[in-house]
């Protein structure tokens, strides 16, 4: 039995399809305050005010449509099913842009409907769920040096949206659709601490130390970039032999701004790190900060998680992250190996090569198992940017102060999405440079707190989206 709510969806679509249709509903809508409940007759629709009716294009309910008053119609196309039978690239020039938006799977059809009726230009669910799921990854072939998909293969390169939260800006459409007809402003949920956005903020530790000659190798690489400053030579000069001393002054600066963060460990170091980062790990739990796994960047391709986790079991008291090594896996690899292991959520998503949304959302959500149909048990935190990706040759190459000045422009575009913003830096980012990028991470977080955002470590979000699934 279904429970009186704000708005209803009448569904009418083939079998095949029903399982990605829900799939897409329970997190396309999680954002929204507003109740969503899908009935599969018109029947049970009759005493709710606000109806959305997403039926495939010989449904009855179109056939029959003059008794549906101020309904939203959203239409299944038979060239979707066909689509989305198989796995294959999407044709760009399929698509619709809609308010500058590009629309997968706009409405090729003429439907007609009832006059007090609206009817959506694009299939909103089919779209979003492209995306919610990675779908597009199954059919993309190439692959870079570490076995990775590329950025230059998604669709998000082709159309030019990887910085923007595609499937955030489906809702913002069928939002004005809902305005139109209903006069409904929909309300979305508040984030942990009652904010808009929250801005996850993490670290990963890839490395403990550098021998002389790795440190002198890197500084030669960045040369470039490094300050000539009489200050940042004397920095260097310490972290000949006190890189580790970073580790701390980033705790040291997130606790004096009261800000907590997630920070990532490899089940292995070497010998002679193995002490510290017990004791740092220590230093963690004892304050509250977060610890996570940072699955070791094979794992996944040679089917090894478990064996990685149970090592990594001698470090940590309660586990309930992770994020992969240099994001080394195939999405459906890793969560199918995720669900087999203790983990709660996942934070690698991401395409190294620029900042942006590799699911095209901004909340946290799940992801889609074509194979079995099926959700994965594993939540999905997307990772958005990372510090490598700024100042790496081999990403986008820029200066510091180009690299955080783009990143100030960039937080300031995505704000007003709301949901998660989740950021990524290294220690080992902080031994080049050391004074001015502490200088400039510390700015960083006062401009987040300063924004009206929060910011935390990733298991909260986790704990909040539980909190509000099972409200």
């Amino acid at each position: 039995m279904s429970f009186r709510s704000n708005i209803a969806i009448c569904i009418d679509v083939p079998e095949s399809f029903r399982q990605e249709v829900v799939y897409t509903f329970e997190n396309l809508f999680f954002p929204y305050k507003d109740e969503f409940t899908v009935f599969d007759k018109w029947e049970d629709c009759k005493n709710y005010k606000d109806v959305i009716i997403y039926c495939h294009e010989s449904s009855p309910l179109l056939n029959e449509n003059n008794k549906y008053d101020n309904c939203l119609y959203i239409i299944l196309e038979n060239s979707t099913l066909k689509f989305y039978s198989c796995h294959s690239i999407y044709d760009i020039s399929n698509v619709l842009f809609v308010k500058k938006i590009p629309c997968l799977f706009p409405l090729k059809k003429q439907i007609s409907i009832s006059s007090s009726c609206r009817l959506l230009p694009f299939d909103l669910f089919a779209a979003s769920f492209f995306f919610l799921s990675c779908w597009q990854e199954y059919a993309i072939k190439e692959r870079d040096g570490k076995g990775r998909i590329q950025l230059k293969s998604a669709i998000q390169q082709k159309l030019g949206i990887i910085r923007t939260p595609i499937v955030n800006e489906y809702l913002k459409l069928f939002e004005n659709y809902a305005r139109s007809l209903w006069g409904k402003q929909l309300e979305y949920k508040k984030m942990p601490g009652n904010s808009n956005l929250f801005i996850t903020l993490s670290h990963d530790v890839d490395h403990v130390d550098w021998t002389f000659s790795k440190y002198v190798k890197s500084l030669r690489a960045n040369r470039r970039e490094i300050d000539k400053s009489f200050s940042c030579f004397i920095d260097i000069a310490k972290n000949c032999c006190f890189k580790k001393d970073i580790f701390y002054k980033l705790k040291e600066i997130e606790i004096e701004y009261g800000v907590l963060s997630t920070n990532y460990f490899l089940s292995d170091y070497n010998t002679e790190h193995k002490e510290f980062v017990s004791s740092f790990i220590r230093s963690l739990e004892d304050s509250g900060f977060e610890v996570g796994h940072h699955i070791s960047d094979k794992s996944i391709f040679e089917g090894l998680l478990k064996e990685d986790r149970a090592r990594f079991r001698n470090y940590e008291k309660k586990i309930y992250g992770e994020r992969v090594h240099t994001l080394r896996y195939e999405v459906n690899d890793l969560f199918s190996q995720l669900e087999n292991s203790d983990y709660c959520y996942d934070s690698s998503l991401l395409f190294a090569e620029d900042m942006g949304y590799r699911t095209g959302f901004t909340y946290p959500h799940y992801v889609y198992n074509p194979n079995e149909k099926k959700t994965f048990k594993i939540m999905t935190i997307p990772l958005n940017l990372m510090d490598t990706t700024l100042v790496e040759g081999k990403y986008l190459g820029l200066s510091d102060d180009k690299a955080f000045s783009e990143l100030y422009s960039y937080f300031n575009r995505i704000i007003a999405y709301g949901g998660v913003f989740s950021v990524l830096f290294h220690h080992s980012f902080f031994w080049i440079n050391s004074r001015s990028r502490l200088k400039n991470y510390e700015n960083l977080l006062k401009y987040f707190m300063k924004s009206g955002a929060k910011i935390g470590a990733c298991r909260d979000i986790y704990f909040w989206h539980k909190e509000q699934t099972s409200i």
